[in-house]
């Protein structure tokens, strides 16, 4: 599909944002194996050991999991502009997320309390799915995306925000004047501009 399409400047950008999609899909899906994973194990210690191996950590026990995790917030906070774009363009074409980070997102959701929360019985049950909704499901999570947009410490990130933002009000800087100009009228407005 994507060689004949490829032709068309339009078609080849449309393939490359789907492949992009669903590989932050995959990306995604293996924070969820993980968060299984500890959901089954039930120690945070033995899935964090499991990730660091996955890293390359042969002597786990000249590991520490606080440097790890520590690893994990300089990449996505540190360094400047070029540091964020070589970050984009190394996790462009791959399925899984770097281990340190797949610790940290580990971490953070333990804290977040839904591990200790799915563990207490609250979670979705399979007779529950009748009134499950792919509409409220789509719009959490755009606002879990949302989310993590305006948390991130990223400096492109925040470029783009920043970016964003300005656009945005110089558009409703635009409509509000286009409103005021050719918007609806009071009467009395009408009745100054036909004498």
């Amino acid at each position: 599909m994507a060689e004949r399409l490829s032709w068309m400047p339009i078609g080849k950008w449309g393939i490359e944002m789907v492949q992009a999609a669903l590989r932050e899909w995959f990306r995604k899906a293996e924070l969820s194996c993980d968060r299984a994973g500890l959901l089954v194990e039930q120690d945070l210690d033995t899935g964090m050991r499991a990730l660091m191996k996955l890293a390359g950590g042969s002597h786990l026990a000249e590991m520490n999991p606080v440097a790890f995790l520590e690893q994990a917030r300089e990449h996505e906070g540190g360094g400047g502009l070029r540091e964020s774009l070589l970050k984009l363009m190394s996790l462009k074409e791959r399925t899984h997320p770097y281990t340190s980070i797949r610790a940290l997102e580990l971490t953070r959701w333990v804290e977040a309390g839904d591990y200790q929360r799915i563990l207490g019985g609250s979670y979705p049950h399979r007779e529950d799915d009748q009134q499950a909704s792919v509409r409220e499901e789509a719009k959490a999570a755009g606002a879990q995306y949302k989310d993590n947009f305006d948390k991130t410490t990223d400096p492109l990130i925040s470029k783009v925000r920043g970016f964003a933002d300005e656009v945005a009000g110089v558009g409703n800087r635009i409509g509000e004047t286009m409103y005021r100009k050719w918007g609806p009228r009071r009467d009395e407005d009408r009745t100054e501009s036909e004498d």
